[in-house]
């Protein structure tokens, strides 16, 4: 038997190929990305009250990017190892 805190820490889903945002707030969905793909990726200071909620299943970053700029009504712009996020806001 294990003691659970009622948190999942999503590990589990990493393994998998699964990233399941739930009203997650961006930066911390752009910190997990960060992570997980080795990217540095920054975003527009009026996006940080955006809340994401997404299922990506072995997505590649350049579709999860696009897809997170859709939903923050802006632009995921591509440098090399890295992505910054500009838009309107949420």
């Amino acid at each position: 038997m294990q003691k659970s805190t009622g948190k999942d820490t999503g590990v589990s889903n990493w393994i998998n190929g699964k990233l399941i945002f739930k009203r997650t707030p961006l930066p911390e969905v752009v910190k997990t990305l960060s992570r997980k793909f080795n990217y540095a990726i920054t975003a527009d200071g009026n996006l940080s009250n955006c809340f994401i909620t997404a299922d990506f299943t072995n997505e590649q970053l350049k579709d999860i990017m696009s897809v997170i700029a859709k939903l923050v009504k802006g632009k995921a712009i591509p440098n090399g190892t890295a992505y910054h996020l500009k838009g309107k806001g949420c």
